[in-house]
C-alpha cells in the first residue's frame, strides 16, 4: 500500500522588471532555490518594456523553470502589478508573493512568510529587509519601520525574545505575500498612482479593512535599491521625474485621506499646491513650480476618475458614507 504523499504547498511569485539585467537572474535563482519536498514556487517575471539586456537575460534562463511576459513598452507599475495579480489569482497558486527586481530571497525566507500566513489567517506579510552592500546591516528604509514599531524595539532593548511577527501600520513594498483569497479582498493597485505611494495607499486600504499587515522577523532577504554598481548621476532629468512622481503621491494622499469628503480634500489640495508654486519659485527650483503646477491640472482633470475609485473602493470595504462627495 502506497503511503499518502505530503501536499504541496504553491506559490506563484510575480517579479516586475524594468532594467535590471545586472540582477534579475539572481533574484530569479533565488525564488527556485526554495522549491522542494512540499513546496512548488512558481516564477513568473513581467519584463516591462525594459531597453537594456534583461530581455537576452530571460531568454537565457533554462526552458520551463520561468514563464516571461513581455511588454513592448513601460507601462505605469499598478497596471503591470494588476496584470501579475491576474496572472497569480489565473495559476491556482495557494500563495501569491509580489516582488521588486532587486531582491535576493534568504533561505527559508519563503517558507517562513508561508507559516506566519498560516498562523494569522487573513494576513499579508513582508520579510525583514537587509541592505544588500551592507549585509550586516538592516536596511535602512526597513530600518524606520522598525522603529515605528514599539513592541519590536521594546523587545529588542530589554534583550526579550523577538517574536516570530509584528503588527504594522504598512508594508514596503518590495516583497508582499498572502492568499489569493486575502488579495482579492483587498482588490488592486489604484492606476491613479504612477509608482511611488502605490503600496501605502494598498496597505492603507488593507488596514482599514481590517487585513493584518505582518512584519515576518524570521523571514530575511537582501534589497538591492538599483544597479550593482555605482553609477554617476549626469542627466538630472530621472531625479527630475522621481520627485514629480513622488509630489503627485503625496497630493493624491490628500485627495483620498478619509478625514473629509472628495469636494473638501481637492480644495485643500489645490491650496497647497497653488501654494507650492511661488514657494518652489523663491527657491529657486523652476522645476518644482512646473510640477506642482503640472499636478494640479493633471489631478483637477482626473477628479471623475478619482471619485469613480473611491466610490469602488467604499464599496469593496462596505463603507456607505459620502467621503466621495
Amino acid at each position: 500500500m502506497n503511503e499518502p504523499t505530503e501536499k504541496q504547498t504553491s506559490v506563484a511569485c510575480i517579479v516586475v522588471t524594468y532594467n535590471r539585467e545586472d540582477f534579475i537572474e539572481r533574484c530569479i535563482g533565488s525564488l527556485l532555490a526554495a522549491c522542494g519536498p512540499g513546496l512548488d514556487v512558481m516564477v513568473t517575471v513581467i519584463n516591462n518594456g525594459s531597453p537594456d539586456g534583461t530581455a537576452e537575460v530571460l531568454a537565457g534562463l533554462p526552458a520551463g523553470e520561468v514563464a516571461v511576459v513581455t511588454k513592448d513598452r513601460n507601462c505605469p507599475l499598478p497596471l503591470v502589478l494588476n496584470e501579475g495579480l491576474e496572472i497569480g489569482h489565473a495559476s491556482g497558486a495557494d500563495f501569491i508573493l509580489l516582488l521588486n527586481d532587486d531582491i535576493e530571497m534568504r533561505e527559508g525566507a519563503i517558507v517562513e512568510m508561508i507559516g506566519v500566513c498560516r498562523e494569522v489567517e487573513g494576513s499579508i506579510v513582508t520579510p525583514m529587509q537587509i541592505d544588500y552592500r551592507k549585509p550586516d546591516r538592516i536596511d535602512e528604509a526597513m530600518l524606520e519601520r522598525i522603529r515605528a514599531t514599539p513592541d519590536l524595539v521594546n523587545d529588542a532593548v530589554h534583550l526579550r525574545k523577538i517574536r516570530r511577527y509584528y503588527p504594522q501600520e504598512t508594508l514596503i513594498g518590495a516583497a508582499l505575500m498572502a492568499t489569493p483569497a486575502t488579495f482579492a479582498r483587498v482588490g488592486d493597485f489604484d492606476p491613479l498612482f504612477r509608482f511611488y505611494g502605490i503600496d501605502d495607499d494598498y496597505c492603507t486600504r488593507a488596514r482599514q479593512l481590517g487585513v493584518p499587515l505582518l512584519l515576518a522577523t524570521e523571514a530575511r532577504m537582501l534589497h538591492m535599491h538599483g544597479k550593482t554598481t555605482d553609477t554617476q548621476q549626469v542627466d538630472k532629468s530621472a531625479w527630475v521625474k522621481r520627485w514629480a512622481n513622488m509630489y503627485r503621491a503625496r497630493m493624491l494622499f490628500r485627495l483620498k485621506s478619509s478625514e473629509g469628503t472628495l469636494p473638501l480634500n481637492y480644495l485643500k489640495a489645490v491650496v497647497v499646491m497653488l501654494r507650492d508654486i511661488p514657494r518652489f519659485l523663491m527657491q529657486r527650483f523652476p522645476q518644482g513650480a512646473m510640477i506642482a503646477a503640472r499636478t494640479l491640472i493633471e489631478l483637477l482633470g482626473a477628479y471623475g476618475r478619482l471619485r469613480r475609485r473611491l466610490a469602488l473602493e467604499h464599496t469593496r470595504s462596505g463603507r456607505n458614507d459620502t467621503a466621495a462627495g
